[in-house]
């Protein structure tokens, strides 16, 4: 398959502009042993980004997407994996979700990464821009929960880190 069936698309609105490139997707089906099969493979969307100025293909993705899906999805979607990716360094960094010293997986699981994902909610909701509601504050709640688990312990620590700290222990 050639250029000529690349379509531009952009997918986020970026720090200075919308990002864009072109993007190649086709529906396959993997013919890979499907003769030990009653029936063949599901098909799928092989997405395949194609900057302009380059020899070739830079980046791959493989989707199980639905046909009717548009391309457009099939990259917003795509890219929103750096995203996913953020966060999670994020929370293994910032919030401790790696230092789990304890034996067992209902530990882990219920109660450590529970916990370091509240404290993750918490942090993003903090650092949205305030969202209007009719009649009060959106970010009333949070100040009244911050303000209750700040304390003399806190002294020169900000009051989101003092807050997740709180949290977290």
């Amino acid at each position: 398959m050639g250029q000529e069936r690349l379509k531009r698309v952009l997918w986020r609105e970026g720090a200075a502009r919308w990002l864009s490139s072109r993007f190649l997707a086709v529906r396959v089906r993997s013919a890979h042993r499907d003769y030990w099969r009653s029936e063949p493979h599901e098909e799928l969307w092989p997405l395949a980004e194609w900057p302009r100025g380059v020899a070739e293909p830079t980046k791959f993705w493989l989707s199980n997407l639905p046909a009717e899906t548009r391309i457009g999805e099939l990259v917003r979607l795509s890219k929103r994996r750096w995203m996913v990716g953020r966060d999670h360094l994020e929370l293994k960094q910032e919030l401790g979700l790696e230092h789990f010293e304890g034996r067992s997986w209902l530990g882990f699981s219920h109660h450590h990464a529970a916990l370091c994902i509240a404290a993750y909610g918490f942090l993003v909701a903090e650092r949205s821009p305030p969202r209007p509601r009719a009649g009060r504050s959106s970010r009333g709640s949070l100040r009244v929960l911050r303000s209750s688990i700040t304390g003399s312990s806190c002294a020169g620590v900000s009051a989101t880190m003092c807050g997740m700290r709180a949290i977290l222990h």
